[in-house]
């Protein structure tokens, strides 16, 4: 029972994480440099977000209270962001001036691959610090841990499913911020931590009755939502490059 409650929640929380790593970003060094650096910077963002919230855990029941802590945590992140863009832009120009010395060209896509691992690290962040630390109690004993609003799936299966949408969301978020930036379309720049924010405040739902199994058709409704917009958009920015859009 033990070890069903931990490697059930393990693969459906690292999964699809670990395909996307292994298909895109570790076949290329410096990608994966990237996403752990991009990781390094957001576990320093996560570190300050718990430092400043330590003197209020723990929070009322209320859901306002919790909304507020989602929102100032969110928007932390959301300036680390701006950090991580002024970042990629120096590594698109160093990229770009080596490429040139070579008689070659940064393409659309080699930026979205950028894009990615800086993504990656994000989501990778996420999984580690709220997911893959409380999963070892999963393995201790003959039980799991319920909500008492959700009687459904145990605790541990409800963050699994929630940090795997999460964190398709989170990628998708980078990218859209990141060509948003490149292209100076404040339109789309602002979808990225819309899409953030979204998802943080609609996991408040597992604290409804019932609520959990909604929360996770909500969430994968919303990575899907989120990947499809992102994917369009570099879609849209390799053809335009191209010249046929």
């Amino acid at each position: 029972m033990a070890l069903s409650a931990f490697l059930g929640p393990l693969l459906i929380g690292l999964g699809p994480g670990t395909v996307f790593f292994t298909t895109f970003i570790a076949k290329k060094s410096f990608l994966v440099l990237l996403s752990f650096f991009s990781c390094f910077i957001y576990f320093i963002a996560l570190l300050l977000i718990s430092s400043i919230f330590k003197g209020f855990f723990p929070l009322s029941t209320s859901n306002g209270s919790y909304s507020a802590y989602l929102i100032t945590a969110v928007a932390i992140e959301e300036l680390f962001r701006i950090a991580i863009w002024y970042m990629h832009r120096y590594v698109l120009s160093s990229l770009s001036a080596l490429a040139h010395q070579r008689d070659r060209r940064l393409s659309s896509l080699d930026r979205t691959y950028l894009a990615m691992a800086w993504g990656t690290g994000h989501a990778a962040c996420h999984i580690l610090f709220l997911f893959l630390a409380p999963l070892p109690l999963a393995a201790e004993g003959g039980g799991t841990y319920y909500l008492s609003e959700c009687h459904e799936m145990s605790f541990f299966l409800v963050s699994s499913i929630n940090v795997s949408a999460i964190g398709g969301v989170l990628l998708a978020a980078m990218i859209i911020a990141l060509e948003g930036a490149i292209s100076k379309d404040w339109r789309v720049i602002v979808c990225a931590p819309i899409l953030h924010l979204t998802a943080s405040l609609i996991t408040l739902g597992n604290y409804t009755e019932g609520g959990c199994v909604p929360v996770a058709i909500a969430l994968y409704v919303l990575c899907i939502a989120s990947i499809a917009f992102s994917l369009f958009l570099v879609r849209r920015q390799i053809l335009l490059k191209s010249g046929y859009y």
